[in-house]
């Protein structure tokens, strides 16, 4: 097992740990959904988070797989800051438990917007931040332009509580995610680029 590889068996620890929260969430919403009020825009955010976790293993394979990597701890933790966060946001997404009163999909979202957009753009930046230090500046035009958007568009999600914002942006951060990611392989031996393309 190369280094690369050891680091990628870790991050996919709390990665996988982030999916199996999520996973037991859902299973309690569907056994008590006579006293669930679903919401289709906090069901959007828990989707974009779960999404966005499986990609984070493309990424991590395409950047780390079967390389030998002897990173400085300072550069390994900046690694780490990307990931742990999305455990955060996965554990923020949906409710633990629905009690005898019910609960509201709608008021869980707006209770936790802040904490679940906040570790969320933490991993955006620190991942533009790392692209912009090892491409430059120029780099961000290309590769990190479409993170860089969402990165932006998050942050107003996170200063401004207003439904009807949330309900424009966040299908657009989606969608956004979607075009750069959904069809693209996984485990390609080519490094992330931003947008759907073929490879061979």
């Amino acid at each position: 097992m190369s280094s690369g590889d050891f680091t990628i068996g870790l991050m996919t620890i709390i990665t996988g740990l982030a999916i199996a929260d999520m996973v037991a969430s859902t299973h309690v919403l569907f056994m008590n959904r006579e006293r669930v009020r679903w919401d289709w825009l906090a069901l959007l955010a828990a989707t974009f988070v779960f999404m966005l976790i499986v990609s984070s293993w493309g990424i991590s394979y395409r950047t780390m797989a079967n390389q030998n990597i002897n990173p400085p701890l300072w550069l390994f933790v900046l690694g780490l800051s990307q990931i742990i966060p999305l455990y955060l946001a996965a554990r923020a997404s949906l409710p633990d438990a629905v009690d005898e009163g019910g609960v509201s999909l709608a008021d869980h979202y707006a209770k936790h917007r802040r904490y679940f957009w906040g570790s969320i753009a933490f991993t955006y930046f620190m991942f533009v931040a790392y692209g912009v230090y090892v491409l430059g500046a120029g780099g961000l035009s290309v590769t990190y332009l479409s993170p860089a958007a969402q990165l932006v568009m998050m942050a107003a999600l996170i200063l401004r509580p207003n439904r009807r914002l949330h309900t424009i942006l966040l299908p657009v951060i989606f969608l956004l995610f979607c075009y750069n990611h959904l069809i693209n392989p996984m485990f390609s031996d080519q490094h992330w680029l931003a947008g759907p393309r073929v490879l061979t």
